[in-house]
Order: C-alpha cells, then structure tokens, then sequence
C-alpha cells in the first residue's frame, strides 16, 4: 500500500513538474513576443482651490495637455542637453498622459438620478469630475538604445518645465504696465484717450480680482484701493484735462486736429445717414405688421388651430427700432461734440463769427478752414507747456498706481500657487525583464491554468485507479 501510494506521489510530482516547464516556457514566449514596453514615470498632483472643478488658480480653464507643448518639451530638451539629439515631435509622440479615477467610474457613469428620488446622499455628478491626480509616461521607442538616467532625466525636466509654465500661465497676469505708446507724437486729446484706455483696462482687472478676493490685503492696500485710485484718475485727472484743452481748444498742430475732427465728422454723418435709413425701413415694416396671425390645419378626421408666432416677431422689430433709435441719439451726440470741438478750435485761432455746429460740414472747404487758423501764438505756446507738464504729472500717477498693483498681484500670485499647489510626486523606471511584476503576471496567466490541469490529471488518475482496486476486492 505504502508502495502504491509513494508511486502515485512521484507520478503526480512528474506530471506537475511537466505541466509546470511547459507553462513557463509558454509563459517565456508569450512575454518576449508581447513588446512590453519600457518607460519612465512620474507623477503631478493639483492641490489648489478650484483642481477638483478642472479650474486653475486664475480662474481658467486647467489643460493638463499644456504639459504637450511645443514650449514645455522644448525647455525639457534644452535643459536636459538634448535640444540637437532629438525633437519636440518625437518626446511628445512617445508621451501618454492619463488621470487617476474613482475604481467605481464606469457605475457612475452609467447612474443618473431619478426627479422622484429624495434621497440626500447623492452619487458624483462625473460631468464635473477631472482628476486631480495624473500619471506621466515617457517611452523610449524614439531612441530604444537611451539609458535609463538619461530617460528618467528627459522626463524629470519635462516635469520641471511644465511646473514652470503653470506658474506663468495660471497665475494672475497683469502684464505690461508701461504704455506701448510714444505720447509725443499724438495731439493732447489722443494723449488723453490712450490713457484712458490703459487705465480703463486696469481698472477692470482690480474691479475682476476685487470680486475674486475681497478680502486680501498686502501692506494695508486691497485691489478696491487700485480700482479706486484709478477710477479717481479717469474721474478726474483726466475729466479735467479733457474740459481743459477743450475750453482752450489747444493742439500741438491746429491743422492736423483739424483734419481728425473734420474725418470724425464725415464718418458719424455716414453712419448717420444709414441708419435713418435703417429706422424709415423699420418703421415701414412695423406699420404693415399682422401681429394676429392664425394657422388651420386641415387634415382627414380633424381641424387643428395653430397660433403663429407674429406677436414675438413683432416685439423682436419693436425692439430692434428701439436699439436702432438709441444709436441715432448716441451718433448725433457724438458727431455734435466734434462740431462743438471744432468750433471751439476755430475760434481759439481768430474766427469767433461762424458757429460750425449749425454749419453742414460740406459746405465748409479745407482752404477755408485752414485760412482761419492764426499762427501759434505766444499764449499758445504756454498753453502747449502746462500741458505737457500736466500729462506727465498724470503718467506719473498712472505709473505709481501700477506699481502698487504690480506687487499686489504678485503677493495674490504667493497665496494662489505655492510649493503644495502643484507637486510632482513619485517617479519610476519600467523595463520588460524576467524580475518583474510583468513577467511574474504573464506566468500566473500562463502557466497557473497549466499546473491546474496537470493536477485535475492526477487526481482524475488517482479516483480512477482506486475505484478500479475497488471492483477487483
């Protein structure tokens, strides 16, 4: 008996041992032959207000794809010494980026929500889900013969340019504070209009940042106090100026304002006139308008009344004349303020007798307006003076505003995004070998269902052979 079964143990032991080769050499080739691939990884983490909602730090949109950019892998070469060895198309085509998921996402994905259901403890609405924590991968198959340090090195650069970029992209920009403008070539009431133009579009960034940290303070000074001061500049300063060289009707060249006033005119008259049209053609189609419109239809078995939609469509026309009028008032009031400019310029040159604003312009030649037009005068001239001083005194004051809003900007940037807002975490190096977690899943794949078998042979053998002795006692 002993004999028998030390017999079946070796038979067993060798049918195990069989099963065991052939599954890890299967396992072997399936291995060589499955191409894994060998790459670097690393991973980001977003920990700032507003990741979990994909919104970055400045309020736009985050685009984890920026990591792709032709900028970000180009910085990466250059700095990992590789800018002639390879090229941004061949690192970006070998790069897989992909987010980390809730394990239940594809339930999620399935779920919706019931109007009947009132149950408080409600699933994840996954159309505002983005992760906020995602895996980089960067495949060797463009230069299959690079290292792995010099791998792992390319990577870790191209981490550390998109940290760089996001930084620069997704903090609070406020850009340039120097007016892109030479000042001396314009006439004064372009000086004036440029500056308003710059301090207008600063003052919406302080009244955007106001809204978005109300509370925030750097050396006593919030954004209010920048969109105060520069609301008081264009309140102000430059309201003052403007009504200033509008009394005195002073130009650094009359001719050339002259020319300016003389084309603005032109051109709101034109627009004018097409809009008159516009409003007769308007009011014309209002008069004939059936607001009552009605549809039957007919069909075999029934008569089905159908209500047009004249009614909305007539209050549409209404509300287009209206929109059509009030821009006929704004033109008239604009073209009307040159008329008075230009009179103004006229009479401050020596001709007090014609009031232009109830002249025709077309009736007025350039000889003519030109003839009018004395000399620069000695009171000219130190009209000219004092107002340069003046707008240089105002871009000093724009200047000084800036510069607070400057600092301010870039201590709100220091709250925004930090060491903790945006962290690279964790990096590895993965190879096809046979001590790996890839050859270890492909033989419990492959040669796991092998020994199975080889042991359901056994013990079907071993059941057989007993029930055989069995029948023979």
């Amino acid at each position: 008996m002993a004999a028998n079964k030390n017999r079946w143990i070796k038979i067993s032991a060798l049918v195990l041992i069989v099963c065991l080769i052939a599954g890890l050499a299967l396992s072997f080739f399936r291995f060589k032959n499955a191409h894994y691939r060998t790459f670097a990884y690393s991973n980001i983490q977003f920990s700032f207000d507003g990741a979990a909602s994909g919104i970055a730090p400045n309020g736009e949109m985050l685009d984890i794809n920026d990591l792709l950019s032709d900028a970000v892998i180009g910085e990466a070469l250059a700095a990992a010494g590789m800018e002639g060895r390879y090229t941004v198309e061949q690192i970006r085509s070998q790069m897989e980026i992909s987010g980390s998921y809730p394990p239940d996402i594809n339930e999620q994905l399935m779920n919706y929500e019931s109007l009947l259901d009132f149950n408080a403890n409600r699933g994840l609405s996954l159309t505002s889900f983005h992760p906020t924590l995602f895996t980089v991968k960067l495949y060797h198959d463009f230069d299959e013969s690079i290292s792995r340090a010099d791998l792992e090195k390319l990577l870790q650069c191209v981490m550390t340019s998109y940290e760089a970029h996001f930084n620069k992209v997704y903090s609070m920009n406020l850009g340039s504070t120097e007016i892109s403008y030479d000042l001396s070539e314009y006439d004064y009431p372009q000086q004036l209009t440029i500056l308003s133009r710059f301090m207008e579009q600063s003052l919406g960034y302080a009244e955007q940042l106001y809204d978005k940290a109300p509370t925030f303070l750097y050396n006593g000074i919030s954004f209010n106090h920048i969109y105060v001061r520069l609301n008081n500049l264009i309140n102000n300063d430059i309201a003052g100026l403007n009504a200033g060289i509008t009394m005195s009707a002073a130009a650094k060249n009359t001719s050339r304002l002259l020319t300016l006033y003389q084309y603005e005119i032109r051109s709101l008259s034109n627009k004018l006139e097409k809009q008159n049209e516009c409003l007769k053609n308007l009011d014309e189609l209002i008069a004939s308008y059936d607001k009552n419109e009605i549809i039957y239809l007919s069909t075999a078995d029934s008569l089905t009344k159908i209500d047009g939609n004249s009614s909305e469509t007539y209050d549409e026309l209404v509300s287009k004349r209206k929109d059509v009028a009030d821009g006929i008032t704004q033109i008239i009031v604009k073209r009307d303020q040159y008329y008075l400019l230009l009179n103004d310029l006229l009479k401050s040159s020596g001709s007090a007798e014609q009031d232009l604003t109830a002249v025709p312009l077309t009736e007025i030649s350039q000889e003519e307006l030109e003839a009018i037009v004395l000399p620069t005068t000695k009171d000219t001239e130190q009209k000219r003076t004092a107002l340069d001083a003046s707008i240089e005194l105002l871009v000093e004051k724009y200047r000084a505003v800036m510069d607070d809003f400057s600092k301010l900007v870039a201590a709100f940037n220091t709250q925004l995004i930090n060491e903790s807002s945006l962290q690279i975490v964790g990096k590895g190096y993965s190879a096809p070998k046979l001590i790996s977690g890839a050859f270890a899943s492909t033989v419990i794949k492959t040669a796991g269902p092998f020994f199975c078998v080889g042991l359901m042979i056994c013990l079907v053998i071993i059941i057989a052979d007993r029930r055989k002795k069995e029948k023979a006692a």
